[in-house]
C-alpha cells in the first residue's frame, strides 16, 4: 500500500511536469504572458516534490523541467532579453528546488530524531510501568503466600497433634473429630489462597498480554440480558435489586463477545461491592450518533473525587478484594473495541461506569 501511494505520488509530479510544458511547447511564441505564467506553475511541482522526497526531490523535479526547457531557448529563438529572462528563470528552478530541498531534507531529519526519541521515551515509560507493575504484583502474590506459609505450618501442626493421640478411645476420637475439622477448615483456606494467586496471574497475564479482540456482530441487549443471568445468583443472595433499562431497536455491535462480557460481570461485581443494603444497580443501553452506550449505575458508597483520575491505573484499588487490574483490563478491552470507558459520580449518591462501542457500519 505504501509502495503503492508512493508510485502515485511520483506520478502526479511527473504529470504536472509535462503538463505544465507542453503547453509552453504548444502555445504560439507571441503570447509572452501566457508563457511567464507557465513558467511560474513549474514551482509547484518542484516545491511538492522537495516537500515529499528532500533534496533529492526538489533538485530532480528542477533537472527535469531544465531539460524539458533548454532545446527550446537553443532552438527557438524569440528576443534575446526574452531569453535571458527565461535562462534566469530555469536557473532560479535549480536554486528553488535546492534550497527548498535542503530545508525539507532537514526538516525530515528533525521529525525522525523526534519520533526516535518518542520512542526511546515510550519504551522507557514502558519499562518503569512494567518495573512498578512487578513490584505491585510481588507485593500482591507476598499476602497470599504468607497465609499458604501459616496454613501449611497450622496443618502440619495438627497432623502432629493428631498422630500423637494417646489416652481413653472416647476422647481420643472426639479429639481426632476436633482435629480433622481443622484440617478441613486449614484446607479450605489454602485452596481459597491459591485461587487468588491464580486469579492474580491470570489477570496479570491478559493485562501485560490482551488478546485481540474477534468482531462478531452482536446484539447488545441480549449480551446484557445473558450477563446478569450469570451474576443473579450473587445479586440474590445480598437482596440488591437490578434494572434493566434496555433501549428497543438498539443497533448491532461488532465485538468480542467474552470479552465485553468480561466487561459487564467486572463492572456489575465492583457495583455489588460498592453497594450499601438499601442501594440498587440499574443498567442502561442507548444510542447516540454512530455509538452505542452501556451504563451501570450504582446507588452504593461513591468514589472519592480524587481517585477518579486513577481507578484505571493498573494495581490502583481501594477494595480489599483483588487486586486493582480489573477496571485496567476493562479499558483495554474497550479500546481495543474502539470505544471508550468512564466513570463518573452521581448527583445523589454512587457513581456511574459508561462504555462505548461504535455501532456496525
Amino acid at each position: 500500500m505504501r509502495q503503492d501511494y508512493n508510485v502515485l505520488k511520483i506520478t502526479l509530479i511527473f504529470l504536472l511536469i509535462l503538463v505544465f510544458n507542453l503547453f509552453h511547447y504548444v502555445l504560439s511564441a507571441p503570447l509572452t504572458n501566457l508563457h511567464h505564467l507557465i513558467f511560474r506553475l513549474n514551482y509547484l511541482p518542484i516545491v511538492v516534490a522537495a516537500f515529499w522526497y528532500g533534496w533529492r526531490g526538489g533538485v530532480g523535479a528542477a533537472l527535469l523541467i531544465t531539460l524539458i526547457l533548454l532545446p527550446d531557448m537553443f532552438l527557438f529563438h524569440w528576443r534575446v532579453s526574452s531569453d535571458l529572462n527565461s535562462l534566469l528563470e530555469i536557473l532560479l528552478y535549480n536554486v528553488v528546488g535546492t534550497v527548498t530541498g535542503m530545508l525539507s531534507s532537514a526538516e525530515m531529519r528533525q521529525r525522525q530524531r523526534y519520533n526516535e526519541t518518542a520512542a526511546q521515551l515510550a519504551k522507557a515509560e514502558h519499562l518503569a510501568q512494567l518495573g512498578q507493575m512487578a513490584a505491585s504484583l510481588a507485593h500482591e502474590i507476598r499476602n497470599p503466600l504468607q497465609s499458604l506459609q501459616a496454613t501449611t505450618s497450622m496443618l502440619n501442626e495438627a497432623k502432629s497433634r493428631a498422630a500423637g493421640l494417646e489416652g481413653d478411645l472416647k476422647p481420643a476420637l472426639e479429639r481426632s473429630e476436633g482435629t480433622e475439622s481443622r484440617r478441613n477448615e486449614l484446607a479450605s483456606i489454602m485452596r481459597e489462597e491459591v485461587e487468588r494467586l491464580n486469579a492474580l496471574v491470570n489477570d496479570f497475564l491478559q493485562f501485560a498480554n490482551p488478546k485481540p479482540p474477534l468482531g462478531v456482530e452482536t446484539d447488545l441487549n441480549h449480551l446484557v440480558e445473558k450477563t446478569v443471568e450469570i451474576i443473579q445468583l450473587r445479586l440474590s443472595s445480598s437482596s440488591i435489586p437490578l434494572h434493566l433499562s434496555l433501549m428497543k431497536g438498539l443497533p448491532n455491535c461488532r465485538m468480542d463477545p467474552e470479552q465485553i462480557q468480561q466487561v459487564l460481570l467486572n463492572l456489575l461485581e465492583n457495583a455489588i461491592e460498592a453497594v450499601e443494603e438499601e442501594g440498587q444497580i440499574q443498567i442502561v443501553t442507548r444510542y447516540q450518533s454512530d455509538a452505542v452506550f452501556v451504563d451501570v449505575i450504582d446507588s452504593g458508597k461513591g468514589i472519592d473525587p480524587a481517585d477518579i483520575p486513577h481507578i484505571f491505573e493498573p494495581f490502583f484499588s481501594r477494595s480489599a478484594r483483588g487486586a486493582g487490574l480489573g477496571l485496567s483490563i476493562c479499558q483495554k478491552i474497550i479500546e481495543a473495541h474502539q470505544g471508550k470507558i468512564w466513570c463518573r459520580r452521581n448527583d445523589d449518591k454512587g457513581c456511574s461506569f459508561t462504555f462505548s462501542l461504535p455501532m456496525v457500519n
